[in-house]
């Protein structure tokens, strides 16, 4: 008869094959009864490893901005059964759930590591880099005229459409005159002539763009 240590006999024949459902050290006892129902028994060690949990997680947003809200999910497998998940974010504990979301506030690359414990107390741990963007700065301008006979005034406004606020301007209106700093304009120009208005705007994080207007004052 076979005793497999773990709980479970069996008579049915010498040779044997168990599954052990847990890690752990067994005694596997097989007793052998003869026709004077004498008996030996034969004791044998089995060693059963511990089935590592496998740490794994995803993101929503594969490019994500700065300020972006993005949130975290584990795809994490144990043999055992998971029972606790910590998050850090940079080296910093974050979170203690299966998912969760955060922003951003800088951008550039930023580790982040889960470790999660199975029922037996083993852990695994993974770690992935995130590169976070800082938001392109785009923007429109308008005019309320591009031609007109000298002296030509224009009203010309700016409108930020994307980009980290607070936003720096910069005006050239073309003709010599100081560079403007503010969002919205008055100009006049003085004499007859085609000018080119470039204008440039500057973000929180110090990205820019650049965008230029002809217009054409008449004589």
């Amino acid at each position: 008869s076979w005793d497999f240590g773990d709980g479970t006999t069996s008579n049915s024949s010498s040779n044997q094959t168990h599954t052990y459902i847990q890690n752990g050290t067994y005694t596997a006892s097989l007793t052998l009864t003869d026709f004077n129902n004498d008996t030996k028994t034969t004791n044998t060690t089995i060693i059963v490893l511990d089935t590592m949990p496998t740490a794994d997680f995803t993101w929503d947003i594969t490019s994500p901005f700065i300020y972006d809200n993005v949130t975290f999910t584990s795809n994490s497998t144990a043999y055992d059964g998971i029972t606790a998940y910590q998050w850090t974010i940079d080296g910093t504990p974050t979170a203690n759930n299966n998912s969760f979301t955060t922003t951003f506030l800088t951008s550039g690359n930023h580790n982040i590591t889960l470790n999660v414990t199975d029922n037996d107390g083993s852990v695994s741990s993974t770690t992935k880099t995130l590169t976070v963007q800082n938001r392109p700065v785009e923007f429109t301008t308008s005019l309320n005229t591009t031609t007109g006979t000298e002296p030509l005034t224009i009203e010309y406004n700016i409108t930020v459409t994307n980009g980290d606020a607070p936003y720096n301007y910069n005006t050239d209106f073309g003709d010599g005159s100081a560079n403007s700093t503010l969002q919205n304009n008055n100009h006049t120009y003085i004499q007859n002539g085609t000018y080119n208005i470039t204008t440039t705007v500057t973000d929180l994080n110090g990205d820019q763009n650049t965008s230029t207007t002809t217009i054409t004052s008449l004589s």
